[in-house]
């Protein structure tokens, strides 16, 4: 569902990308899936560039306490962006009647669930034996162990569906085996940590403004690891090594390498108000 933002932030002024190295910087995997509609994509090949504006998608705070995550503002993501989007030849605008993309930002943390069997400090099948489980509700009417772990296991699961989505993990996955891994191990993994992740939605502005419905023509779903890394870092080298797919299709969710060197310094953002049509169009 999109939510409703009164503003829709064009970039002005902008700067160059300042480079500020950092002592021992951290090599990480970033996720990537990438997704284009077949017309946009022969479309945007004609075109010498696309000019933009930016609009406030919804952002996820995660079950985990993350100071860096809480304090990032979506001035400075937008801002951050637009140097990269520069790569697919994809530029501010700053004329609000003008414009061909009308890109929302989102991002946040995933959360994971508790698994029932590590709360009960149950690391092992013999564990699993020597602890048991009563059969049938217990006095006083309270769920037996048995149902306490299937509903926990199924809010668990729902979590893992949601994190597929945000994640951009929602194809069909290989199990991992008795026998062995999974050629999606990696993906699986993915699922078993917290990650930072964006999302990108691109919409066809002048579609907007004409018809007053959303058209969609891209989406780009990124994201890596959580610990160790903190958002301001994972965020502008994230956005940096994928803005080479960005309108493109990746067909499938490819695995790029990014680190924590560098730092965004850019100029001053035009705020433009929305009319209350264009607000009802993008709300819920």
């Amino acid at each position: 569902m999109i939510k409703r933002f009164a503003r829709i932030f064009c970039l002005l002024g902008l700067g160059g990308l300042l480079l500020a190295p950092v002592g021992n910087a951290k090599r990480f995997n970033i996720l990537v899936n990438a997704t284009a509609s077949d017309e946009y994509v022969e479309r945007a090949e004609a075109m010498d560039y696309q000019t933009f504006h930016f609009i406030k998608g919804k952002f996820w705070g995660g079950s985990t306490r993350d100071k860096g995550l809480e304090q990032a503002q979506f001035e400075d993501l937008a801002e951050s962006l637009s140097v990269h989007l520069k790569k697919r030849k994809m530029y501010p605008e700053p004329d609000q009647t003008r414009g061909d993309l009308l890109i929302m930002i989102s991002w946040g943390r995933t959360s994971l669930g508790p698994n029932y069997r590590e709360l009960q400090g149950i690391t092992g099948s013999g564990d699993a034996m020597s602890q048991g489980s009563p059969e049938g509700p217990s006095e006083g009417g309270e769920l037996s162990s048995a149902s306490s772990e299937q509903m926990l296991n199924e809010g668990v699961g729902s979590l893992r569906s949601r994190n597929r989505v945000l994640l951009g993990l929602h194809g069909d996955l290989i199990e991992p085996t008795m026998f062995g891994g999974s050629p999606d191990q990696h993906l699986w993994d993915a699922l078993d940590e917290e990650r930072y992740f964006v999302i990108l939605n691109a919409f066809d502005y002048q579609h907007l403004k004409e018809s007053k419905e959303l058209k969609q023509l891209w989406c780009v779903r990124y994201n890596t690891r959580a610990i160790g890394i903190g958002f301001e870092k994972a965020y502008a080298s994230m956005t940096e090594a994928v803005a080479g797919v960005i309108g493109l299709n990746s067909n499938d969710v490819v695995v790029v390498k990014g680190d924590t060197e560098g730092k965004v310094s850019l100029g001053e953002l035009e705020v433009i108000e929305m009319s209350e049509e264009e607000q009802r169009i993008v709300g819920e």
